[in-house]
């Protein structure tokens, strides 16, 4: 699931939960982890720029047993140059997560400036 934003200036921001490429592995299986990533446009969407990893930590969405999926509470805003992505992790990367790593999926947030 990809999210799209766009600044009141013209810049387009894209992002979306993607494993390939991307350090970590939480269970030995290929192809079941994955962090968000984005990328940014200030031509209108005709280029934009290479994709850069926005969350801290790798999440597993089967090990939430949520039922849900990464792309059902994924978000973008903007404000002041700034892009605000939501999105599903479990990773607990803050450390602050009360279930722990790899359990209950959590919405998370960064404030990511426009290249």
């Amino acid at each position: 699931m990809r999210t799209r934003g766009r600044t009141t200036r013209g810049a387009d921001s894209r992002g979306g939960h993607d494993g390939a490429g991307g350090p970590g592995d939480t269970d030995g299986i290929v192809n079941d982890d994955a962090q968000f990533w984005g990328a940014f446009s200030t031509d209108g969407g005709a280029s934009f720029s290479p994709n850069i990893q926005i969350s801290a930590g790798t999440s597993n969405s089967h090990d939430s047993g949520n039922g849900i999926d990464y792309g059902d509470y994924t978000g973008l805003s903007f404000y002041g140059g700034i892009a605000h992505p939501a999105w599903s992790d479990n990773s607990n990367s803050t450390g602050n997560n009360p279930d722990g790593a790899l359990h209950q999926l959590d919405i998370y947030t960064a404030a990511v400036p426009v290249p």
